[in-house]
């Protein structure tokens, strides 16, 4: 019994068969741990595909956001382009290299005295040191004379004469205030140091003959209280300027003051809170969204007046932008409509060691083209439109072919 097969003889398989019969059970228990690896690197595969895939929908998510079309500032451009503009700088802030150390030439009074050209100014390089030393020598009319002269309502005719549809009105924080009786001491003391004289008055004027001759203006604080830079646009040069200096609170008390002001003005089209700021985001983002705020509360409503950023440099396209306004975080447009993107260009105008001749030749085309075409290349990702507050000359002159 013990020796019988369990099954009948004759179904026995042969030796041959019986060899081929593990060779095959022997290839299947071969083939299992290959199937395994193989199920197991495609399970893999496929949780690398899904993950990529959520990464790839977050960025066009992520895109999609940077893209949400400002439609507020986009009909705003069309209402206003094209903008055909100057600007009247070194007028309320007295800027050395635009006012000069001489005289000006004007269209209401011929040639009137540069502040700077005053004995008493010396090497005055600012307006800070400037006021300083002319009030010490009790000489401040020199800057209301030049003040009253410099901007007039004969400029604002002759620029509508030209075509010129647009205006930048650059001032600083100490003119927007109402003025002390002229001749007081508080007339005498200023602001911070500053001389204020007629102030606010010398806006009110602006406003006027803007009105009166169609132009469109952009009102720009141009110097903050603090400094948003330690550069003299601000009013004061000053190397060892830190942005804890800068007061938030000073630069939205002038903005209120002017966007109040000015609300019902049909040529007041666009306001900006800060001219070619140097702070950090954590500093200007959050003054952007109260200066924002405060113009808005003061009756200028988005879809009348732009509310003007400054991109000052390719840096800023990328870190405010991109990054920072069009986020979340930032200002997007469906909270903050109708802003506009400011750009300064100043690459038309090389610095030596570049011998003068290809400074002025060669800047133009080889320079100044191709960085402007970049800057609108990278703009055109981000979601706002964006006009030229400056340039240089060479910039100017150069022409897309």
């Amino acid at each position: 019994m013990g020796g019988e097969p369990l099954l009948p003889a004759a179904s026995e398989p042969s030796a041959t068969a019986r060899e081929r019969g593990y060779a095959r059970l022997t290839d299947a228990q071969k083939s299992a741990p290959h199937r395994s690896n193989v199920a197991g690197r495609a399970f893999l595969l496929g949780c690398a595909a899904l993950a990529l895939l959520l990464v790839v929908l977050a960025l066009l998510a992520r895109l999609a956001a940077w893209n949400r079309r400002d439609v507020v500032a986009e009909a705003w451009m069309e209402r206003h382009t094209p903008l055909y503009g100057v600007n009247v700088g070194g007028w309320l802030v007295l800027e050395k290299w635009l006012c000069g150390t001489t005289s000006l030439r004007t269209k209401c009074c011929g040639e009137v005295a540069s502040p700077y050209s005053a004995a008493a100014a010396g090497d005055s390089e600012d307006e800070f040191s400037l006021t300083a030393r002319l009030r010490a020598a009790d000489e401040l009319d020199a800057i209301d004379a030049f003040r009253s002269a410099r901007v007039s309502s004969v400029d604002f005719e002759a620029m509508a004469s030209a075509g010129v549809t647009a205006v930048r009105v650059p001032f600083p924080w100490w003119v927007a205030r109402e003025p002390a009786p002229p001749g007081s001491e508080a007339w005498r003391e200023g602001a911070g140091g500053y001389h204020v004289g007629r102030g606010i008055e010398l806006l009110d004027q602006v406003v006027s003959n803007a009105e009166r001759h169609s132009l469109s203006l952009l009102l720009e604080l141009h110097a903050a209280p603090g400094g948003q830079s330690g550069r003299q646009t601000t009013g004061r040069s000053d190397p060892t300027w830190e942005p804890s200096r800068f007061d938030a609170d000073g630069a939205l008390s002038a903005l209120r003051l002017v966007a109040t002001r000015y609300n019902s003005s049909r040529s007041v089209v666009a306001i900006s809170p800060l001219n070619e700021p140097e702070l950090p985001n954590e500093v200007l983002l959050p003054y952007y969204k109260r200066a924002y705020e405060t113009v808005r509360g003061s009756g200028m409503r988005a879809g009348q007046v732009a509310f003007v950023l400054q991109l000052y440099g390719l840096g800023a396209i990328f870190s405010l932008g991109w990054a920072a306004l069009d986020s979340p975080e930032g200002l997007p447009a469906a909270r903050y409509p109708n802003i506009i993107f400011d750009l300064h260009l100043y690459y038309g105008v090389l610095v030596p060691p570049f011998p003068a001749l290809f400074d002025r030749l060669a800047s133009p085309h080889f320079v100044a083209g191709p960085l402007v075409h970049l800057e609108s290349m990278l703009l055109d990702v981000g979601s706002r439109p964006a006009l030229t507050g400056e340039c240089d000359a060479a910039t100017e002159r150069w022409r897309s072919p």
